[in-house]
Protein backbone atom coordinates (compact mmCIF):
# COMPACT_ATOMS: atom_id res chain seq x y z
CA UNK A 1 0.00 0.00 0.00
CA UNK A 2 2.90 2.41 -0.74
CA UNK A 3 0.98 4.30 -3.16
CA UNK A 4 -2.62 4.48 -1.40
CA UNK A 5 -2.52 8.21 -1.14
CA UNK A 6 -4.76 9.57 1.67
CA UNK A 7 -7.62 12.31 0.61
CA UNK A 8 -8.41 14.61 3.53
CA UNK A 9 -11.96 15.02 4.49
CA UNK A 10 -11.36 19.13 3.94
CA UNK A 11 -11.04 18.27 0.56
CA UNK A 12 -14.80 16.66 0.57
CA UNK A 13 -18.00 17.77 1.88
CA UNK A 14 -17.93 15.52 5.05
CA UNK A 15 -22.08 15.00 4.96
CA UNK A 16 -21.77 13.43 1.17
CA UNK A 17 -19.39 10.86 2.29
CA UNK A 18 -21.81 9.10 4.46
CA UNK A 19 -19.38 9.22 7.32
CA UNK A 20 -20.38 8.57 11.11
CA UNK A 21 -20.05 11.03 14.07
CA UNK A 22 -17.31 8.39 15.39
CA UNK A 23 -15.40 9.08 12.21
CA UNK A 24 -15.58 12.77 11.80
CA UNK A 25 -14.46 12.72 15.28
CA UNK A 26 -11.48 10.58 13.95
CA UNK A 27 -10.80 13.06 11.52
CA UNK A 28 -10.78 16.10 14.13
CA UNK A 29 -8.43 13.90 16.31
CA UNK A 30 -5.82 13.54 13.43
CA UNK A 31 -6.30 17.39 12.74
CA UNK A 32 -8.87 17.37 9.85
CA UNK A 33 -11.13 20.31 10.13
CA UNK A 34 -13.41 18.63 7.42
CA UNK A 35 -14.43 16.51 10.13
CA UNK A 36 -15.21 19.29 12.58
CA UNK A 37 -17.20 20.88 9.77
CA UNK A 38 -19.28 17.80 9.43
CA UNK A 39 -19.87 17.42 13.20
CA UNK A 40 -21.07 21.13 13.28
CA UNK A 41 -23.35 20.95 10.42
CA UNK A 42 -25.09 17.20 12.12
CA UNK A 43 -25.30 18.89 15.73
CA UNK A 44 -25.25 23.00 15.23
CA UNK A 45 -29.11 23.06 15.67
CA UNK A 46 -29.41 21.10 18.90
CA UNK A 47 -26.57 22.14 20.65
CA UNK A 48 -28.39 25.63 19.94
CA UNK A 49 -31.35 23.78 21.72
CA UNK A 50 -29.77 22.51 24.04
CA UNK A 51 -27.91 25.29 25.30
CA UNK A 52 -31.00 28.14 25.08
CA UNK A 53 -32.57 25.70 27.87
CA UNK A 54 -29.49 26.47 30.38
CA UNK A 55 -30.09 28.85 32.86
CA UNK A 56 -26.87 30.45 32.97
CA UNK A 57 -26.58 31.04 28.79
CA UNK A 58 -27.66 34.46 28.23
CA UNK A 59 -29.25 33.88 24.56
CA UNK A 60 -27.04 36.55 22.97
CA UNK A 61 -24.21 33.90 24.13
CA UNK A 62 -25.85 30.97 22.76
CA UNK A 63 -23.61 31.22 19.25
CA UNK A 64 -20.68 32.29 21.25
CA UNK A 65 -21.25 28.98 23.61
CA UNK A 66 -21.53 27.02 20.21
CA UNK A 67 -18.50 27.65 19.30
CA UNK A 68 -16.52 27.02 22.14
CA UNK A 69 -18.52 23.47 22.17
CA UNK A 70 -16.90 22.59 18.79
CA UNK A 71 -13.67 24.11 19.93
CA UNK A 72 -13.39 22.42 23.11
CA UNK A 73 -14.66 19.17 20.81
CA UNK A 74 -11.91 18.96 18.39
CA UNK A 75 -9.38 20.11 20.98
CA UNK A 76 -10.30 17.20 22.60
CA UNK A 77 -11.26 14.80 19.73
CA UNK A 78 -8.43 12.60 20.88
CA UNK A 79 -10.09 11.58 24.25
CA UNK A 80 -13.15 10.65 23.21
CA UNK A 81 -14.01 6.78 24.55
CA UNK A 82 -16.92 5.76 22.99
CA UNK A 83 -18.99 5.72 26.59
CA UNK A 84 -21.83 7.43 24.76
CA UNK A 85 -22.49 8.86 21.45
CA UNK A 86 -20.80 11.66 19.99
CA UNK A 87 -24.14 13.78 19.96
CA UNK A 88 -24.10 13.18 23.88
CA UNK A 89 -20.65 13.63 24.47
CA UNK A 90 -21.05 17.59 22.52
CA UNK A 91 -23.93 18.03 25.33
CA UNK A 92 -21.83 16.61 28.11
CA UNK A 93 -19.09 19.56 26.63
CA UNK A 94 -21.67 22.38 26.51
CA UNK A 95 -23.31 21.42 30.32
CA UNK A 96 -19.85 21.71 31.42
CA UNK A 97 -19.13 24.88 29.86
CA UNK A 98 -22.24 26.60 30.96
CA UNK A 99 -21.71 25.14 34.86
CA UNK A 100 -17.89 26.66 34.55
CA UNK A 101 -19.43 30.04 32.90
CA UNK A 102 -22.04 30.03 35.96
CA UNK A 103 -19.35 30.30 38.56
CA UNK A 104 -17.78 33.51 36.82
CA UNK A 105 -20.89 35.30 35.54
CA UNK A 106 -23.81 36.72 37.71
CA UNK A 107 -26.02 37.17 34.55
CA UNK A 108 -29.06 34.53 34.68
CA UNK A 109 -31.02 34.17 31.25
CA UNK A 110 -34.20 33.00 32.29
CA UNK A 111 -35.73 29.82 30.57
CA UNK A 112 -39.01 29.29 29.07
CA UNK A 113 -38.94 32.52 27.06
CA UNK A 114 -38.83 30.69 23.48
CA UNK A 115 -41.91 28.33 24.75
CA UNK A 116 -43.71 31.28 25.80
CA UNK A 117 -43.27 32.99 22.76
CA UNK A 118 -44.00 29.43 20.34
CA UNK A 119 -47.27 28.66 22.95
CA UNK A 120 -48.84 32.29 22.89
CA UNK A 121 -51.55 31.24 20.30
CA UNK A 122 -53.64 34.18 18.31
CA UNK A 123 -56.73 31.92 18.39
CA UNK A 124 -57.16 30.99 22.15
CA UNK A 125 -59.81 33.35 24.13
CA UNK A 126 -58.40 35.55 26.74
CA UNK A 127 -59.14 33.25 30.05
CA UNK A 128 -57.20 30.18 28.13
CA UNK A 129 -54.27 32.63 26.81
CA UNK A 130 -53.64 33.98 30.51
CA UNK A 131 -54.38 30.01 31.92
CA UNK A 132 -51.36 29.01 29.55
CA UNK A 133 -49.34 32.00 30.80
CA UNK A 134 -49.59 31.23 34.08
CA UNK A 135 -48.89 28.25 33.75
CA UNK A 136 -45.40 28.53 31.85
CA UNK A 137 -44.35 31.39 34.31
CA UNK A 138 -44.67 28.55 37.41
CA UNK A 139 -42.59 26.42 34.80
CA UNK A 140 -40.05 28.77 34.32
CA UNK A 141 -39.86 29.74 38.23
CA UNK A 142 -39.77 25.69 38.75
CA UNK A 143 -36.59 25.77 36.16
CA UNK A 144 -35.13 28.66 37.50
CA UNK A 145 -34.82 26.94 40.98
CA UNK A 146 -33.80 23.49 39.51
CA UNK A 147 -29.59 22.97 40.39
CA UNK A 148 -27.88 23.18 37.12
CA UNK A 149 -26.98 19.11 37.90
CA UNK A 150 -30.40 19.03 37.87
CA UNK A 151 -31.38 21.38 34.93
CA UNK A 152 -29.03 19.49 32.64
CA UNK A 153 -30.22 16.12 33.05
CA UNK A 154 -33.64 17.19 33.04
CA UNK A 155 -33.14 18.92 29.23
CA UNK A 156 -30.72 16.23 28.46
CA UNK A 157 -33.17 13.07 29.02
CA UNK A 158 -36.46 14.78 29.20
CA UNK A 159 -36.30 17.36 26.86
CA UNK A 160 -33.67 16.01 23.95
CA UNK A 161 -34.41 11.99 24.82
CA UNK A 162 -31.44 10.92 25.46
CA UNK A 163 -31.02 6.83 27.37
CA UNK A 164 -30.31 7.98 31.09
CA UNK A 165 -27.38 5.44 30.57
CA UNK A 166 -25.84 7.35 28.18
CA UNK A 167 -26.57 10.87 29.65
CA UNK A 168 -25.02 9.73 33.13
CA UNK A 169 -21.47 8.27 31.18
CA UNK A 170 -21.29 10.96 29.03
CA UNK A 171 -21.05 13.37 32.33
CA UNK A 172 -19.28 11.33 34.04
CA UNK A 173 -21.82 10.27 37.16
CA UNK A 174 -23.63 6.77 38.44
CA UNK A 175 -26.79 6.08 36.50
CA UNK A 176 -28.23 6.21 40.22
CA UNK A 177 -27.35 9.94 40.68
CA UNK A 178 -28.34 10.67 37.38
CA UNK A 179 -31.96 9.26 38.08
CA UNK A 180 -32.27 10.74 41.24
CA UNK A 181 -31.31 14.08 39.69
CA UNK A 182 -33.88 13.51 36.87
CA UNK A 183 -36.65 12.21 39.90
CA UNK A 184 -36.17 15.34 41.72
CA UNK A 185 -36.04 17.64 38.96
CA UNK A 186 -39.51 16.21 37.48
CA UNK A 187 -40.86 16.41 40.96
CA UNK A 188 -39.79 20.08 41.45
CA UNK A 189 -41.38 21.11 37.71
CA UNK A 190 -44.47 19.15 38.75
CA UNK A 191 -45.03 20.84 42.10
CA UNK A 192 -44.34 24.03 40.29
CA UNK A 193 -46.68 23.28 37.07
CA UNK A 194 -49.33 22.71 39.56
CA UNK A 195 -49.25 25.98 41.51
CA UNK A 196 -47.16 24.73 44.63
CA UNK A 197 -44.31 25.91 44.24
CA UNK A 198 -43.42 28.74 47.10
Amino acid sequence: MKDAKVIPFWAQDPASLGLTDEALLAACAAGDPGGLAGLYDRHVDALVRFLSRMAHVDEQDVEDFVHDVFVEAYRHAGRFRHRSSVRTWLFAIAANLAKDRARTSRRHRELGEAIRHDSARADRGPEAQAAERQALERLQDGLARLSHDQRVVFVMCDLEEIPGVEAARALGMPSGTLYRLLFEARRALRVAIEGGAG
